[in-house]
């Protein structure tokens, strides 16, 4: 059960920290979701307004716990915390 608590842990203090964020079931699955509006910024290459939505997820079973992320310029992301505690 601690797995558990600590990775809701993780996922209550990313939410605390990130504008838009909420906590949401996924599948069964506790994880974070944000949206955001992202204005047009030619200088970045942002031709058009819209909302950006991206998800952090547990992935369950993984050991040290792994996140999967949508989000970023990278795109899809696996994480690795290893010394969240």
């Amino acid at each position: 059960m601690r797995k558990v608590v600590r990775r809701e842990a993780v996922l209550v203090e990313l939410a605390s920290e990130t504008p838009g964020a909420e906590i949401r079931e996924l599948d069964d699955t506790a994880a974070l979701r944000s949206e955001r509006d992202v204005a047009v910024d030619a200088a970045q290459g942002v031709d058009v307004a819209h909302r950006r939505v991206e998800y952090f997820v547990p992935i369950p079973g993984s050991t040290p716990d792994q996140y999967y992320s949508n989000g970023g310029q990278a795109g899809q992301v696996l994480v690795r915390l290893s010394n969240v505690e």
